[in-house]
Order: structure tokens, then sequence, then C-alpha cells
């Protein structure tokens, strides 16, 4: 089995300030761990484009899809996904040696 990178780029929504996200994102950070097949977390903003880069490790595509069930039930999780703008959203799946 494969371990995978799940990548997610994606805007906020225009009320969203920066420091905010950041402040609800770290909470998202802190509750990953508890996820089965977890392994590190890569959070980046790029300001030209105010577009944000989501980098999740996980030790295999099974664990990322069942993990992917398993945040829109954790409150840290919810909270976060409510101050991005859903239209912009692309989310890949690449696995890796």
């Amino acid at each position: 089995m494969n371990a995978c990178l799940e990548v997610v780029t994606f805007k906020l929504k225009p009320e969203v300030s920066i420091d905010h996200f950041w402040e609800t994102a770290n909470q998202m950070t802190d509750v990953l761990p508890q996820l089965p097949g977890y392994q590190e977390r890569h959070l980046a903003y790029d300001a030209d484009t105010m577009t944000w880069i989501d980098v999740v490790h996980w030790t295999s595509l099974h664990e990322a899809h069942e993990a992917a069930e398993k945040v829109k039930t954790i409150e840290a999780c919810t909270r976060m996904f409510r101050l991005i703008d859903g239209s912009s959203v692309e989310l890949r799946h690449y696995e890796r040696q």
C-alpha cells in the first residue's frame, strides 16, 4: 500500500481575515493526529493570488478517503471549512512510494 499526499487548494470567503483563518486552521491541525493514517500537514498561503494550499500526508489513499468522511463530523474541522469559498476548492490525491 502506497502512502498518499492529499493536496487541496482554495480561497477564503471575502469576509474572512487571514489571521482568523490561521487560528481556525491551527485548531484543525491539533485534531488531525487523532485520525488513523495521519502523518503530517503543511498549510501555506500565496498573497499574490489569495490562494491557500493544504497538504496532508496519509499512510494510504484508503485512510485519506476515510478521514475525509470523518472530518465532516469534527467541529474543529467544520469550523475551518465554513470559512472557505467552496467554489474555489480543488482536491487531489497523489500516491507516493
